[in-house]
């Protein structure tokens, strides 16, 4: 690859563990933009619960459209959202010319595995007619080569058939490309595609960005992008300081599943199905670097815990005293899991779930043990979806506590300028510390040191924290520009509000 066009920041090289990958050329402070590209590849992506939900994906915008009021292509047939997505060069000069020689005998109900074969297709028609962007999908064709481990062999089943049902859904046997070409993108597509999708977007399509594919995965990324809808445009970041030489890394897995614990079904076979094995910090230490996202309490000895350690390609959890025989199997664990988790939910009232999740806590796992975090996490959106005058007394102690511990649990996943911990970030200042300081605001005459002092404390808090969101927001590129300006606008009165507050409070005598 010619790396002359690259920013200072950063250089690609080699090696055999991670294969070929960006480091860092220079120290990077957190929040600097390390580029920003346009897809080389993108298409609509319908997802299986979408598709029961009655919903299509429009092929110009990749808009999410109701099936039963959707509007259609004047030539070819297919799911737009009017005339100008109809126009769109991504489908009018790619696939629509051909569809419009078999329209209107196509269905406009087009299911997953179709969507997948027009994404092949799209990939096929740009390299054909962008020599350009041919080479660049034969330097990730080589890329894929040097992948840890093989796509499998269900995998690549899967990726014939789609191949050969949009092939001869489409009328295009042996008119545009071979079945090996066709699979060709598919494999690209399976190692590299970035997607938007989820119930926050309106928007799911999936991407190949160029230099976004040479990025390492990381179970502790120092990198965040972000991914624009309208534009297809992919903007990286780093979400902490990265000091020179160290690789550049983003977390293949996106959400909650980033909680689940090494070596188990939630985080390392989704790493696998990328044909990579992690070998990160994270994965390597089996406190997974102090998170203790995987530790379970001894049964036998006081104040010891288990943690897991491979044998013979086998996850057990031994006791970390010597001499102590105690250990369990995956099996015991999932069980354990189980049981806790059907334990809290035929809990009814915000009390007896805390109760029982403090419980295991104490007696089985580890207070950030996966199950541990989770639950706390799906008690916090409980209370999250209240109303505030709901939340009151006791209750209002638990959600404050809930949202400080997740704060702490997202700070070992997700730590500095990462989307999970900013959102948390955000409703922490919105529902606790703006609710805290508005109450001391109404209730407290400003005659005593000690009281000012704790508002001043408070205002400081929320002077760091709304920075932090203000720099996220500033770097992200997912909202509509003028969406973006808003949030921007809004969180720049607050800290000028503030300020404001300060200043009044810090001359009362």
């Amino acid at each position: 690859m010619d790396n002359s066009s690259c920013s200072a920041s950063y250089k690609l090289v080699e090696n055999n563990e991670l294969g070929r990958h960006w480091v860092a050329d220079r120290d990077i402070p957190a929040g600097v933009v390390i580029f920003r590209e346009k897809a080389l590849i993108q298409g609509p992506l319908l997802r299986e619960e979408d598709y029961k939900n009655s919903i299509i994906i429009c092929f110009g915008c990749n808009r999410k459209l109701n099936k039963k009021i959707t509007k259609r292509c004047s030539k070819c047939w297919y799911p737009v959202c009017g005339v100008e997505c109809e126009k769109l060069e991504c489908h009018a000069e790619y696939e629509c010319p051909i569809f419009s020689k078999k329209s209107p005998w196509l269905s406009i109900d087009l299911c997953v595995a179709e969507y997948e074969s027009i994404c092949i297709l799209r990939g096929f028609l740009y390299n054909s007619k962008q020599p350009s962007r041919q080479k660049r999908c034969n330097e990730l064709m080589i890329l894929q080569s040097e992948q840890t481990l093989p796509i499998s062999t269900v995998d690549l089943s899967f990726g014939q058939y789609r191949c050969n049902l949009g092939r001869k859904q489409f009328g295009l046997m042996d008119k545009i490309g071979s079945s090996s070409e066709w699979m060709k993108i598919f494999k690209i597509i399976k190692l590299n595609a970035f997607s938007t999708y989820g119930e926050h977007t309106d928007y799911s399509s999936q991407y190949i960005f160029f230099k976004g594919s040479f990025f390492a995965h990381s179970c502790l990324a120092n990198c965040e992008y972000s991914i624009s809808p309208e534009t297809s445009e992919f903007q990286i970041f780093t979400s902490v300081h990265i000091t020179k030489g160290t690789p550049l890394t983003v977390n293949y897995i996106s959400g909650q599943k980033r909680f689940g614990f090494m070596a188990t079904m939630e985080r390392n076979q989704l790493i696998r199905a990328r044909g990579f094995i992690c070998s990160c910090a994270r994965c390597q230490d089996p406190e997974e670097c102090g998170s203790n996202f995987s530790t379970l309490r001894c049964t036998n000895c006081k104040e010891a815990t288990l943690v897991p350690v491979k044998e013979e390609e086998q996850l057990v959890w031994k006791c970390r005293n010597d001499g102590c025989s105690v250990f369990m199997d995956w099996f015991d664990v999932d069980k354990m899991m189980i049981n806790v988790e059907e334990m809290c939910h035929l809990k009814e009232t915000t009390k007896e779930k805390m109760e029982c999740i403090e419980q295991a806590s104490k007696t089985l796992m580890h207070r950030n043990f996966s199950t541990i975090v989770t639950l706390k996490f799906q008690l916090w959106e409980e209370l999250r979806d209240k109303e505030p005058w709901q939340i009151c007394g006791q209750d209002w102690n638990y959600y404050v506590r809930l949202t400080e511990e997740l704060m702490d649990a997202y700070d070992y996943i997700c730590p500095g300028l990462s989307e999970m911990r900013v959102n948390l970030l955000k409703v922490y200042c919105e529902s606790v510390l703006e609710r805290e300081l508005e109450d001391m605001l109404d209730d407290t005459v400003f005659c005593t040191l000690e009281n000012r002092t704790v508002i001043i404390n408070l205002m400081d808090k929320l002077d760091k924290y709304w920075t932090e969101i203000l720099q996220y927001q500033s770097l992200s590129i997912d909202l509509p520009v003028h969406l973006k300006q808003n949030c921007v606008d809004t969180i720049s009165n607050k800290i000028s509000h503030i300020a404001g507050y300060r200043i009044a409070i810090e001359s009362v005598e």
